[in-house]
């Protein structure tokens, strides 16, 4: 029995471009072992697979580098005495090789996505998959065509560097008009609990014989979010008193708030004739808190750090790839009360979602040259001669 795997001398839950990746293939046999060859493959590529309909399949693909590095040539048998190993070292990059499939980025985006994997719900008018991924692939062949080529995959897990330690974040401010009607605004009624009978007279009197309180309600929604962190809601209340008939300012209360985040996929695929391309968009709840007591001011409140509002980790950065794009939108419902009375805010943005990993060096460094040197494209290594294992 013989196994091939691939041990990483550090394996980071996920990688980031610069990051050296090293360790080796290590070969475990029951037996001697006659070998011709082990490479190693670092590759990253994307995927989309729709289907609608058993006859009707787009798909695209973009492979965004491939590395090979051969790990020994020769004809030799191997001694099952002790594990075999055969150490390689590559550099996480973080830039693509030039393609003309470019739907999606720009032509001087070359820059890597994340990793990253779609799947639409089940009940979706079509099945749809997207995938992008990055990974080695290690390989032995042996000298007879009749013998089975051992292999072994790792993927990993990558997401790209934010270019700001901390990002300029500007917010889409909403101003939201209410005048509170009720008897309640008054000194004397503010804690008084309407009969039956006095509710209904109330329904029935006009607006304009009750006292009135004036405001402008205000939503603040950020525009860029760092990935684990808090996602800044801002929330104010500013008395009108011009539009009010009275000088006493009653307090509005925050009483419930709730918070999504819409997932906008578009993709782009191809069929033998023709293309396909559309965009998917899935809510993902955030908080969704009711029983609140928060009393709104004219300054500013940050009622999601108040909440606690964190923008989920297992959400991907937005990025832009070719074939693949993936953006974010806000989605804010509050009820607010006052004197009694309450009304319901809605309030969306777009805004970007930004990876939780930051280059403390400045962005473009290159690696060091002798880890550059050891990064060579697939079809330059092609039948390279390189010195045969010595054991």
């Amino acid at each position: 029995m013989s196994t091939l795997r691939i041990v990483l001398d550090t394996a980071p839950a996920v990688w980031s471009p610069g990051c050296i990746i090293q360790g080796k293939v290590v070969l475990t046999s029951s037996q001697d072992e006659a070998v011709s060859a082990v490479t190693i493959r670092f590759s990253g590529k994307e995927k989309t697979v729709k289907k609608s309909g058993q006859n009707s399949q787009y798909t695209g693909q973009v492979r965004f580098f491939s590395y090979v590095q051969q790990l020994f040539r020769g004809n030799y048998t191997f001694s099952a005495s002790k594990p075999l190993e055969w150490p390689f070292q590559f550099v996480f990059p973080d830039k693509m090789a030039l393609t003309n499939e470019n739907f999606f980025r720009g032509p001087n985006d070359h820059s890597l996505p994340p990793t990253f994997n779609y799947a639409s719900p089940l009940l979706s008018s079509y099945t749809l998959n997207c995938r992008i991924q990055y990974k080695l692939t290690a390989e032995l062949e042996r000298p007879s065509t009749f013998s089975l080529t051992l292999s072994e995959e790792r993927r990993l897990p990558f997401t790209p560097h934010r270019s700001e330690l901390s990002p300029a974040v500007t917010v889409l401010s909403t101003p939201f008009p209410w005048t509170v009607y009720s008897k309640r605004i008054l000194p004397e009624f503010e804690n008084h609990e309407p009969t039956m009978k006095e509710k209904l007279a109330t329904a029935f009197t006009s607006r304009t014989k009750l006292p009135s309180s004036a405001f402008r309600i205000n939503t603040r929604l950020p525009s860029k979010v760092i990935l684990g962190q808090t996602i800044p809601i801002l929330l104010s209340a500013t008395h009108l008193p011009d539009d009010s008939t009275t000088k006493i300012v009653p307090i509005i209360r925050l009483r419930s708030l709730k918070l999504t985040i819409d997932m906008r996929t578009a993709f782009c695929a191809y069929s033998t004739f023709s293309q396909t391309d559309d965009e998917r968009v899935d809510p993902k709840p955030v908080v969704d808190c009711s029983n609140l007591d928060i009393p709104l001011e004219p300054q500013p409140c940050n009622v999601g750090q108040l909440l606690n509002t964190i923008c989920p980790r297992e959400l991907s950065p937005t990025f832009t790839s070719n074939i693949i794009r993936r953006g974010y939108a806000l989605h804010l419902k509050i009820i607010v009360e006052c004197a009694g009375c309450t009304k319901t805010i809605r309030s969306s943005r777009s805004f970007e979602i930004l990876s939780s990993s930051y280059l403390l060096s400045p962005p473009g460094s290159p690696p060091p040259p002798l880890l550059l040197s050891a990064l060579e494209p697939a079809a330059d290594m092609d039948g390279a001669q390189l010195p045969a294992y010595q054991p």
